[in-house]
């Protein structure tokens, strides 16, 4: 006899109507805490999907695209520039040699790193040659040291309404410089038209 041929529904782990999404969230958190709901895929079940409470206290570019102030484009290259900047900077403290004399120019040599730090290097450098000296600096605070509009603005003694409203356009055009340079979007696509108009709430809510 000549055996059956079982049906994917019989042998995925998914719903017979398409991926199963588990509702995995916690229930006893902090009234300080600032989440939003995000769908992620399950690592423990082959196309199942799992709902987590993202914390957006000290992550301000999710805090951005969780309230609509910057569109998909601007988050991915953002999200790519920190991640680009994580490799390069955990292969620059593994590369460093301290107790190797200096090379020309006063650097000190480095060696050791992997083709995909080197990448990284690469990546940074492009995007730094983008930004420009002003953005990088946005970008750092921003993105690496999770300062909002506000305290960056601060930082640098500003604390005006129109000061404040500089700063977050700033951030935005950095964040849209990012995902021009990491090929998210194209200038042409992500023009000004479709980009949400809210400055206001951005630098009231960071």
């Amino acid at each position: 006899m000549a055996k059956r041929k079982l049906k994917r529904s019989q042998i995925t782990l998914a719903g017979p109507n398409g991926p199963v999404t588990h509702d995995r969230r916690a229930s006893d958190l902090s009234r300080q805490a600032e989440t939003v709901e995000a769908q992620v895929d399950d690592p423990y079940e082959a196309g199942a999907k799992i709902i987590v409470m993202r914390n957006l206290r000290d992550d301000p570019l999710a805090r951005l695209r969780a309230r609509g102030q910057i569109d998909e484009g601007q988050y991915l290259g953002g999200r790519h520039w920190q991640q680009e900047y994580e490799i390069a900077e955990l292969g620059a403290a593994k590369a460093i040699d301290t107790t190797k004399e200096a090379v020309d120019g006063g650097q000190i040599a480095q060696d050791g790193l992997t083709e995909r730090q080197q990448k990284a290097f690469r990546a940074l450098a492009l995007a730094s040659i983008k930004l420009g000296l002003e953005g990088e600096a946005l970008m750092m605070d921003f993105l690496v040291h999770g300062r909002g509009i506000k305290e960056i603005a601060a930082r640098r003694g500003c604390d005006t309404e129109p000061e404040l409203k500089y700063f977050g356009r700033r951030i935005r055009e950095c964040l849209e410089t990012l995902a021009i340079a990491f090929r998210y979007v194209s200038p042409a696509v992500n023009s000004g038209e479709n980009k949400p108009n809210t400055l206001a709430g951005l630098v009231q809510q960071t």
